[in-house]
């Protein structure tokens, strides 16, 4: 679940810096510049992702200073900061933008599931991503080893968290890996967790494809109409009260176009040099029993 705050274009480059690379065989490849950053590999029977971190993420916008922290804090936190993060994203020379539309939205998975505690409901993947246990939403893979609760740098980050001022972690949907990476806030995101608070997190993402959401809502639609004469006959019929029937078809239609609108669109991949010799190799340098650079 996600509401967008800023939406912008951007002219170039074609190719980033920061981009998700690809071979046969289910492999993919994170890198920025010449530097692998991480290695991924599809299961066989498509259930997850087996990961192996070859580097450290810089990030791609400046450091979030406490007195920076303080000026943008505020009713309107998450806002102010997506402006800033998408003009240095804009500016960066290492960072993953590439020509296309791009939105940076507010993550707010967190209104569904109030019951379970910030520390219980974020989760940072290390080693494997399992697409069918793992909550989804909260699925993040770090860029970098973050550093320990009681650290100086996390102790400062948690005295902003005590006092509101803790600028939100930025998040870059991959949809390949069906998750987000942790491109800046390793240790902001330590620090909320460390005291049990829920982190602001915004998200990096393409834009959704509105040709597909065109299509999306027009079944959608569709889905409704065929409902909606469902319960006419059930209530016709006297089998279902008009009121409980038609407010369950409604809410299942406002439910479906909501998500509809939050279809972010997919990570753009290029060819990685060399195939998968080249991504072997890679694995083989970080890590040579790595298991998923064995299997399949």
């Amino acid at each position: 679940m996600s509401t967008t705050l800023v939406a912008f274009d951007v002219g170039g480059p074609v190719r980033p810096e920061l981009r998700v690379e690809v071979a046969g065989g289910r492999r993919m490849l994170l890198r920025q510049g010449a530097r692998p950053l991480l290695l991924a590999r599809t299961s066989r029977d498509h259930y997850g992702v087996d990961l192996l971190r070859a580097g450290d993420v810089r990030s791609p916008v400046a450091p979030c200073r406490a007195g920076r922290a303080r000026a943008l804090a505020g009713s309107e936190a998450d806002a102010r900061w997506a402006h800033v993060f998408a003009g240095e994203l804009a500016a960066a020379a290492d960072g993953p933008l590439h020509t296309g539309r791009w939105i940076l939205t507010r993550h707010e998975a967190a209104r569904r599931y109030e019951h379970l505690r910030p520390s219980e409901r974020w989760l940072l993947l290390d080693g494997r991503i399992n697409w069918f246990t793992t909550p989804g939403d909260w699925d993040v893979v770090p860029l970098r080893t973050p550093s320990a609760p009681g650290s100086a740098r996390v102790r400062a980050y948690r005295k902003q968290a005590r006092d509101g001022t803790l600028p939100p972690i930025l998040l870059w949907w991959i949809s390949g890996l069906a998750c987000h990476v942790l491109l800046d806030g390793h240790d902001r995101l330590v620090a909320a967790l460390a005291e049990d608070r829920e982190p602001s997190a915004l998200v990096l993402a393409l834009r959704g494809d509105e040709r597909e959401k065109a299509a999306s809502r027009d079944w959608a639609l569709r889905e409704y109409a065929r409902a909606t004469a469902h319960v006419d006959g059930q209530v016709a019929a006297g089998t279902a009260h008009p009121f409980t029937g038609y407010v369950a078809v409604n809410r299942r239609l406002g439910e479906t176009l909501s998500g509809i609108e939050r279809i972010w669109g997919r990570t753009r991949a290029w060819p990685l040099p060399g195939g998968p010799g080249a991504w072997q190799r890679q694995a083989d340098a970080v890590d040579p029993t790595w298991p998923a650079a064995r299997t399949g």
